[in-house]
């Protein structure tokens, strides 16, 4: 069975001007054909002309009614088989196992060698992009930022942080 697939764009409004073409008639022709020419070349058929109903707002609260050229253009698919075996996956792709969860603090001694590792071959951060990745990662919790937003306020008057 052949399949298409359809391709609707809105036909042109304003005929494109070309020298050597005399009245808007043939200009208006040049600026259709040159579009359906450029979609023929990526494999698009010319099917159909329509118009088509659309609803537009005008002003705050009230809508028209406008009508909108479309020109149709349709291509053939591949046939459903061929489709079938593009679709279909070569192999299920491999899943890693979960890291196993811990509880307890374990984990901590264990990656503190490679945690070491990989800080002596990382560059660092410029100062102030660690402070402000650690002030973000520490204000987590609404209580945490009040009081964080409370201590930065009472710095800002001069006076000493609130007790939490």
């Amino acid at each position: 069975m052949v399949e298409f697939e359809y391709r609707v764009v809105p036909a042109p409004v304003k005929a494109k001007r070309v020298r050597g073409l005399k009245g808007k008639g043939a200009q208006f022709a040049h600026t259709v054909e040159e579009m359906m020419n450029e979609l023929g070349a990526d494999g698009w058929e010319y099917l159909r002309a329509d118009t088509l109903p659309a609803e537009e707002r005008q002003g705050l609260t009230s809508k028209t009614t406008v009508f909108q050229n479309m020109l149709v253009f349709r291509r053939q698919t591949a046939s459903p088989s061929a489709r079938e075996a593009i679709s279909k996956p070569a192999a299920a792709p491999l899943a890693l196992p979960a890291p196993a969860r811990s509880h307890g603090k374990e984990h901590l001694k264990a990656a503190a060698p490679q945690q070491a590792a990989n800080e002596a071959t990382t560059p660092k951060k410029p100062a102030p992009a660690r402070a402000a990745k650690a002030a973000r990662s520490a204000v987590t919790s609404p209580p945490t930022l009040y009081t964080a937003l409370a201590t930065r306020a009472a710095q800002l008057r001069g006076s000493k942080a609130p007790a939490p």
